[in-house]
């Protein structure tokens, strides 16, 4: 096989060197082609140069005879020559000569002119037939092949004797000595294959046990993946200086932040509220040190928004990082605060509604008894006593107190409600009127109804009292002048929504919105304002009760109220109360309530 594998060698290298040896025989041969050709026809035009001299001195003489024995001469002489024509200029044939046999294929023609005496020329025109040229060309290029022939043939040979004695054999002599140690090696390598199958088995068995362990505990951190990443509430991993480490998409979403590399990495105190900023620390000492706990905070989330969140904190130890970190579950507690806030107010609100209503009831049973006498003191004097002055003085401040009594009890819901299906639109409306008349400089009033009726199940007398209380306490936070804005709108409530804002029950609403650019308020008022003889006006300049009256009558009928604001951004009231379709009267209740 190896010999014949050297042989096909020589032999391509052979062809390789023949086919040059062709190339460089075909390029001489057609040089030598160029060359013969160019000598023949050099040849023949020297001929005719000659014959055309010796002819000259016959024409001269006007021996046309003499002349054209000498062309029949040189074609005789010539045998290349296959065809002659000699004519003169003016007509006359001397030579018109054509050899009897075919033309070979290779013509070759030539002509010459002589002068005649007379201004005349001779026409000399030959033919030659170029067949014996080509024939010695033919023999030069069968001469030039085989020759490189030979050539190729004696340096393959040489070129194989050279290989067979410089290489064939040495390496067969090596491949002796290969095939013996190759038989030597094949038996070290059965052996050595034998024990390594043995180990391969036993490797293979531990591979087995170790994919099953692997493909189990890569389950478990899919499976445990899966739940943090569909996992609703916060799951994130911090380390004890607050720098988050890892964080689920519902953590993401709960400080509103889209991508992770935005909040990886950096330190979770960014986010919460400054007064936090210590008791978390102190926190996540705690944790680190290996207990458990809860902490409420509040955060400003990515878009600026306050949000309550409750974080249970457990120690963890991170075996690719080699330290302890902290693994917590956070939940968005804000609208659970925010319950708990109205929780709180309604049943602070509640107890003191009871307590005031208590306490109006009884001071207008006295004041009803103070009136009465009062009223009859006046009938029993004249006009012109001293006395009577007395009387009216004690039956106006009863009057008086009796008015506050009213606001009380409108607060505490025991005022008398007629309730009718009333349009809020209109009420809504006469407010423009009304500040037309009163004329409040430097106060500019706007007012937006939608364009269907809001209906509601309502005592009219009282839903303007509401309206004229909270305007009037918008012009008092705009001292300098400003907007104040009346809007309504038609608002639906699921559950959620209806718990949030402290309604009793899901469904439509009027939503009533009195907004002003007067000076604001802190949240610490807002938590008061509705409280009865809570006012920020100076002494004598109000009694407390304009809001506590809002509060009162929303209340009773099925609403609520809410209260926004910032100090130097104004303020808002947003009234909600249920539209007619959804309204009822229950508990017993008529179209007059008089609880």
């Amino acid at each position: 096989m190896k010999r014949a594998r050297h042989l096909r060698a020589v032999l391509s290298l052979t062809l390789v060197i023949g086919i040059f040896l062709g190339v460089v025989d075909g390029l001489m041969l057609l040089r030598q082609r160029e060359m013969m050709l160019e000598g023949a026809a050099g040849h023949a035009m020297e001929e005719l140069k000659v014959i055309g001299t010796l002819i000259k001195d016959a024409l001269e003489r006007g021996d046309y005879r003499m002349a054209a024995q000498f062309l029949n001469d040189w074609v005789i002489r010539d045998p290349l020559i296959v065809e002659m024509k000699a004519e003169t200029s003016g007509g006359k044939l001397l030579v018109n000569y054509a050899r009897g046999k075919e033309a070979s294929g290779h013509p070759y023609t030539l002509s010459e002119s002589v002068s005649i005496p007379g201004g005349q020329a001779l026409k000399i025109t030959i033919s030659e037939d170029l067949d014996s040229v080509y024939s010695n060309i033919r023999r030069l290029a069968l001469h030039f092949l085989a020759y490189s022939l030979i050539v190729a043939a004696l340096f393959g040979l040489l070129l194989w004797l050279w290989i067979r004695k410089a290489a064939i054999a040495p390496v067969e002599a090596m491949m002796k000595k290969l095939n013996r140690a190759k038989d030597t090696l094949e038996e070290k390598v059965a052996g050595r294959t034998a024990e390594l199958t043995k180990a391969n088995e036993e490797l293979e068995k531990e591979v087995n046990v170790r994919k099953a362990a692997e493909q189990k505990l890569a389950f478990s951190e899919s499976y445990l993946r899966s739940i943090i990443t569909n996992e609703p509430e916060c799951v994130k991993t911090i380390d004890q200086d607050g720098t988050i480490l890892d964080m689920n998409p519902a953590g993401l979403a709960m400080v509103e932040v889209e991508d992770p590399s935005d909040l990886i990495g950096k330190n979770m105190l960014d986010s919460v509220t400054e007064e936090y900023h210590e008791p978390l620390k102190q926190f996540f000492k705690k944790i680190i040190s290996g207990e458990k706990g809860v902490m409420e905070f509040e955060i400003i989330t990515a878009t600026g928004k306050r949000r309550w969140l409750e974080s249970h904190a457990a120690p963890f130890h991170d075996p690719r990082g080699k330290r302890d970190i902290i693994l917590a579950i956070t939940r968005d507690v804000t609208e659970q605060k925010k319950l708990e806030e109205h929780l709180r107010h309604a049943q602070k609100m509640e107890a003191l509604g009871t307590l005031t209503g208590g306490v109006a009831h009884e001071f207008n049973n006295i004041l009803t008894t103070i009136i009465g006498y009062g009223e009859f003191l006046q009938s029993e004097l004249p006009k012109g006593e001293r006395v009577r002055k007395y009387a009216d003085i004690i039956r106006a401040s009863a009057e008086r107190a009796a008015r506050l009594t009213q606001g009380l009890l409108a607060y505490s819901r025991k005022q008398i409600v007629h309730l009718e299906h009333t349009g809020l639109n209109g009420i809504i409306r006469k407010m423009d009127g009304l500040f037309s008349d009163i004329s409040i400089e430097n106060i500019r009033l706007e007012i937006s109804t939608p364009a269907e009726e809001l209906n509601v199940l309502a005592d009219k007398a009282q839903m303007e009292q509401v309206l004229i209380n909270l305007c009037a306490n918008a012009l008092d936070a705009m001292p300098g002048g400003g907007t104040l804005r009346i809007e309504a709108e038609r608002v639906e409530m699921d559950n959620k929504a209806a718990a949030a804002h402290g309604l009793p029950a899901p469904g439509g609403y009027a939503l009533i919105s009195v907004s002003d650019t007067g000076t604001g308020m802190e949240k610490e008022i807002i938590r008061k304002i509705f409280e009865p003889f809570f006012t920020t006006k100076g002494v004598g300049k109000g009694t407390g009760l304009g809001l506590s009256m809002v509060y009162g009558i929303v209340q009773k009928h099925r609403g609520n109220i809410i209260a926004q604001s910032e100090p130097g951004k104004g303020s808002v009231f947003k009234v909600l109360i249920p539209l007619a379709a959804e309204a009822s009267l229950k508990n017993g209740e008529t179209a007059r309530d008089k609880s």
